[in-house]
């Protein structure tokens, strides 16, 4: 065996015996787990585009509200297309993991993170691959949980503070630019009627 052989093994060895970091990790990194450099390019995409964020954000708030799943516009699609797919898959993979992850206290007792955030970030993927999503209105119904009005904050906007939500929009809920803030953010954004009509307002 030559030492290039050896040292291929030794790294197919390796990848073996490294798990997945979420259930929401994509085919890429399960045939190779992500380096490090490959995640940090993940997490500043979402720095820098902070569209990701909310629709991610909302993507897992519509499940838990029994709302539409937000669809980007068809420009953005295109672009998230054009990612390389182990970006893609990283990309959404943290910023899914985060919003479920967040809300957690909320909804625990009723659902399971790992399972709600798999199968959103599943729908996303679906979106943007042009497969289109069986995410549809009945599919969402069946993750929404019971609350009441002093449960919804909690359930928005989940335990950080301020919220990964109130960072992407440029705002924190109640202040004076919120409605006309969140309204802007949700303009690339399809099926959002629900989100200026109950997270625009101040409840």
């Amino acid at each position: 065996m030559t030492t290039e052989q050896g040292a291929g093994s030794a790294l197919a060895s390796a990848a073996s015996l490294v798990r997945p970091r979420s259930a929401t990790c994509g085919p890429e990194c399960r045939k190779r787990p992500c380096t490090l450099r490959e995640i940090r390019y993940a997490e500043r995409e979402l720095d820098q585009e902070p569209v990701l964020i909310v629709w991610a954000e909302l993507s897992v708030l519509s499940h838990l509200l029994g709302q539409p799943m937000p669809v980007p516009a068809t420009w953005l699609l295109d672009a998230l297309h054009r990612f390389g797919s182990r970006h893609r898959e990283c990309t959404f993979s943290h910023a899914v993991d985060a919003a479920a992850r967040a809300r957690i206290p909320a909804f625990a007792r009723q659902l399971s993170a790992k399972a709600l955030a798999a199968h959103v970030n599943d729908a996303m993927k679906g979106l943007v691959s042009y497969n289109g999503t069986d995410c549809g209105p009945e599919e969402v119904g069946t993750w929404s949980v019971p609350r009441s009005e002093r449960d919804l904050r909690a359930l928005v906007f989940g335990a950080d503070r301020p919220s990964r939500l109130e960072t992407a929009v440029g705002c924190s809920h109640g202040e004076p630019g919120w409605p006309e803030r969140m309204v802007a953010a949700v303009e690339d954004l399809r099926g959002c009627a629900w989100v200026t009509e109950q997270l625009a307002g101040r409840w």
